[in-house]
């Protein structure tokens, strides 16, 4: 009885090691695990910045001298016929055409931006009667010499164009200017970020953190706003000399903003 009762106390005893045995050696996996669950949980999409940080708008510009001129130009006819007015009215915008065309304008330059032939009525009369037709023909024509404005139009008029409207200026490359604007508006940035630290007494990390352009090269305006008055055919007639045109120059903008740190 003895030597049974000391056998029962041995494998006790050895079921217990191996229970402890198992229980301290566990795996790689599961020790990570508990360091996950045991750790206070973040959200990995949050980012906090703690740096503290300044705000500033750049503004950029340079002036451009406008290269190209757009001018519109209309022919009108009437008359009883309708076939007849609108051969009319073909012949005379040839003719303004050609005397566009002999100041060295190129073909690809000029467009038939639109071609109208519409009923005139007497509305004084009950019914409303059929008087006449009236055709018309509008072009668009791009100058690449600007100096040649005044004389452009006041061929044009002579030739038989009886409405004017114009000319509209534009650059037509400003790629390098807006560069140039950019990095102006860095600077003016860079420039306002350290009068903003220096006021504040806190010093300034040179440096950016971030910076967005919020422009376009598309940011062209001009910097006197000008209307050309229409010239008609009467007036032109007894003018001899060209039409005044004066070019305002033209600014090309462009904005940044820009996050800078402080310490």
């Amino acid at each position: 009885m003895k030597r049974q009762g000391y056998k029962t106390i041995c494998i006790a005893l050895c079921l217990a090691a191996l229970m402890l045995f198992a229980a301290g050696c566990k795996s790689e996996e599961q020790i990570q695990q508990q360091q996950m669950l045991a750790a206070p949980q973040e959200d990995p999409a949050v980012y906090v910045d703690l740096r503290s940080t300044i705000t500033v708008n750049g503004t950029g510009k340079v002036i451009l001298t406008p290269d190209t001129a757009t001018v519109y130009f209309t022919v009108n006819n009437q008359g009883e016929e309708a076939e007849a007015v609108q051969q009319e009215n073909a012949q005379a915008t040839q003719a303004v055409m050609d005397a566009i065309l002999a100041l060295g304008i190129l073909q690809e330059d000029i467009e038939t931006s639109s071609v109208d032939l519409y009923e005139d009525y007497d509305y004084s009369k009950e019914p409303a009667t059929l008087v006449g037709y009236n055709a018309s023909c509008q072009l668009t024509v791009i100058v690449r010499d600007t100096d040649l404005t005044g004389e452009l139009i006041t061929a044009a008029v002579a030739a038989g164009a009886s409405e004017v409207r114009g000319p509209e200026y534009s650059i037509s490359d400003s790629s390098d200017a807006y560069l140039q604007a950019l990095e102006a508006a860095i600077a003016d940035a860079g420039e306002k970020a350290a009068a903003l630290a220096a006021g504040a007494e806190v010093e300034l990390v040179s440096l950016p953190i971030s910076m967005e352009e919020i422009s376009t090269n598309r940011n062209i305006s001009a910097a006197v706003l000008r209307e050309e008055a229409a010239m008609d055919t009467a007036s032109s007639a007894d003018a001899a000399v060209d039409a005044p045109i004066s070019i305002s120059d033209m600014e090309v903008t462009a904005q940044v903003t820009a996050v800078y740190e402080i310490r």
